[in-house]
């Protein structure tokens, strides 16, 4: 998601026992849910 005026950006995904599996800080990146 990018909305005007943020200035920085990141996402992280976690498993139902609170394990990270994926992260990012670019915009451009999709999850493709694997």
């Amino acid at each position: 998601m990018v909305h005007p005026g943020f200035e920085e950006f990141s996402i992280a995904i976690f498993n139902r026992w609170g394990a990270k599996i994926w992260e990012t800080t670019a915009p451009e990146i999709r999850w493709d849910g694997r």
